[in-house]
């Protein structure tokens, strides 16, 4: 947001490499166009994300195989929009496009509404969605609590339980394409094949992340990008970025890379359980860290209320049946996603 402008830093794209490189662009210079300025307007940067999102992953009523969201980190204390914000919010709830607000000054009422209205929540209520940060950590706290996807509702859920079973999803894995040169010997005159891309965003994005390529004839060629584009494997049509839908066939088009860093969403581990107190045990060391356990307690008529404040320090696995001690259950769960005992018995 600049001088009641909203800008686009770097365009729809599945590669976070993509968008650190950018940010890193405008870190980088001295002055920045693209820096916060002026009158802020939250209208115009919710369109531009909803347009976005739109036209990238299709609109709730041709499409359902993912949700949308957008992140607004707010730092104003108030936002100077051209038209009525209010008929925005009702587009975005038309659309089915869910809002968070991480504020970085103070509570605001309009982001208050915004986040109540699109998470479809209680009319001035507090939301898990809306949260001011305190300090640093507090603020990667909040962040990081956005990238968790978000539950199924109840909607949902009740379509699922209808048609017996979640709906298979089709999707294509596209293949890279990158441009072609071509020489004759003894002649210095290049020729080199680009492929016709089809635009995956709908606005052309800054100056600066446009990829610009002169030709020039008997010197050869020289690109100040590199045009990569992606073709569908079911009607050979090219796209710029991925993910997204093909603007032909309307396949959803990702990356295997995509599937795998959302693999542990879709089918989370399941949670271990506590080894109740005995006297003797199994196992006698953490099978992820190696860690010695506590030794057994022998149970006693005298000693049953001291039981109960007591623990075996023990977390198990039900299908491999190996046992964890807590920090190896709290990292398995919020790290890894993978169980070391069932992967090592594959």
């Amino acid at each position: 947001m600049r001088n009641g402008v909203a800008n686009l830093v770097s365009e729809v794209s599945g590669s976070p490499q993509y968008h650190l490189d950018k940010i890193r662009q405008l870190k980088a210079r001295q002055h920045n166009k693209f820096e916060p300025k002026g009158d802020p307007s939250l209208q115009n940067s919710l369109e531009m994300a909803r347009s976005l999102l739109k036209y990238n992953f299709g609109s709730n009523a041709n499409n359902t195989k993912n949700s949308k969201e957008i992140l607004v980190i707010f730092g104003a204390l108030f936002t100077s929009d051209p038209g009525d914000i209010h008929k925005t919010i009702g587009n975005l709830v038309k659309d089915d496009i869910k809002v968070k607000v991480i504020g970085l000054s103070a509570q605001v009422a309009i982001c208050q509404e915004l986040v109540n209205r699109t998470n479809r929540e209680e009319k001035n209520t507090s939301s898990k969605n809306y949260g001011v940060i305190m300090n640093e950590s507090h603020f990667k706290e909040l962040l990081m609590d956005c990238v968790t996807p978000l539950p199924l509702t109840e909607q949902e859920k009740e379509f699922e339980e209808s048609n017996h079973g979640v709906p298979v999803i089709k999707m294509g894995f596209p293949t890279k394409i990158q441009p072609t040169g071509n020489s004759s010997i003894g002649n210095t005159d290049f020729t080199i094949e680009f492929p016709q891309l089809n635009a995956s965003f709908p606005t052309a994005g800054s100056d600066d992340s446009s990829d610009v390529v002169q030709i020039n004839h008997n010197m050869g060629a020289t690109t100040t990008g590199v045009a990569v584009g992606y073709q569908c494997p079911q009607c050979k049509s090219k796209v710029c970025n991925l993910p997204t839908i093909c603007p032909v066939c309307g396949l959803m088009l990702i990356l295997s890379t995509h599937l795998a860093r959302s693999y542990h969403h879709l089918v989370p581990l399941r949670p271990y359980k506590e080894v109740p107190i005995s006297s003797t045990y199994e196992s006698q060391f953490c099978f992820g860290c190696q860690l010695q356990f506590p030794k057994g307690v022998r149970t006693t008529s005298k000693s049953k209320g001291k039981l109960e404040s007591m623990t075996s320090s023990r977390y198990r696995c039900m299908k491999c049946s190996k046992d964890f001690c807590i920090n190896c259950d709290v990292f398995v769960h919020e790290v890894l996603h993978n169980c070391p005992g069932c992967e090592n018995s594959k």
